[in-house]
């Protein structure tokens, strides 16, 4: 068996074509959204985001004074993990991750707020 040297292995031409449209070729990070298990995958996603989103927005709207800002978010955190646990492509901890990035830069001071009654610490500062 002869031994060849490394520049034989590169520069040997493929004796059989790639089983690939040109497309795929020209764009080697092709995605058709198009295709019908991406669109049922994307149908299923939305669907149980709209789910999660109107259980919480429920929640959240019923919140009143002295709330437990540190119970909210775990309640929010905890349903967002649950929703997604066992769901096909997708990471429950990268959802959860990006509810507590959202909790860290926006809802927090918010409800923060709301736990300590704002109106009244507002009707007795500006009145």
């Amino acid at each position: 068996m002869a031994v060849g040297t490394r520049g034989d292995a590169i520069n040997r031409v493929p004796t059989s074509p790639l089983p690939l449209p040109n497309s795929f070729l020209s764009n080697p990070l092709h995605t058709d959204f198009s295709f019908h298990e991406f669109i049922s995958f994307s149908a299923t996603m939305d669907a149980l985001l709209a789910d999660w989103k109107t259980r919480n927005t429920s929640f959240l709207k019923s919140l009143t004074v002295g709330i437990k800002p540190k119970q909210t978010i775990h309640i929010l955190s905890k349903d967002a993990l649950q929703a997604y646990t066992d769901k096909a492509l997708m990471d429950k901890y990268d959802v959860y991750q990006y509810v507590m990035n959202y909790w860290n830069e926006v809802m927090q001071d918010d409800c923060y707020l709301i736990a300590v009654e704002i109106t009244i610490w507002c009707q007795n500062h500006w009145s």
